[in-house]
C-alpha cells in the first residue's frame, strides 16, 4: 500500500511541477518571456520542495505545519482553473489530501 502511495506521491508532485510551469507559460506573450518565466516557476518549485519537503531537506518541517504547507504548495498549481474547471480543483484536492493522511498516518515518519 505504501509503495503505491509513494508512487502517487511522486506523481502528484510531477503534475503540480508542470502545472507550475504551464501557468507562467501562459501568462506572458513573447517566447523568450515564456520559456524564462516557466524555467524559473520550475525552479522556484523545485527548490521549495528540496529545503522545506524532501526526504533529505535542509530544513525538514514536521507535523501540522508541513502537513498545511506541503498540502497547499501541491495544490496551488490547479487554482489556474478556478474560473473554468473547478472539478480539477475538487478531485486534485481530494487526491493530495488522501495521499498526504495515507503518509501521515502510515508513511513517512516526519509527518
Amino acid at each position: 500500500m505504501l509503495i503505491i502511495n509513494d508512487i502517487a506521491a511522486f506523481i502528484i508532485e510531477i503534475f503540480s511541477v508542470l502545472l507550475v510551469v504551464r501557468w507562467a507559460y501562459i501568462i506572458l506573450e513573447q517566447m523568450w518571456h515564456k520559456i524564462s518565466l516557466s524555467v524559473a516557476a520550475a525552479a522556484v518549485f523545485a527548490l521549495l520542495w528540496r529545503i522545506f519537503f524532501s526526504p533529505k531537506a535542509a530544513y525538514p518541517l514536521s507535523g501540522n505545519l508541513r502537513w498545511s504547507l506541503e498540502f497547499l504548495i501541491l495544490l496551488f498549481p490547479y487554482l489556474q482553473f478556478l474560473n473554468k474547471k473547478t472539478s480539477y480543483i475538487i478531485f486534485a484536492g481530494i487526491g493530495i489530501f488522501i495521499n498526504l493522511f495515507i503518509q501521515a498516518k502510515f508513511g513517512r515518519s516526519d509527518f
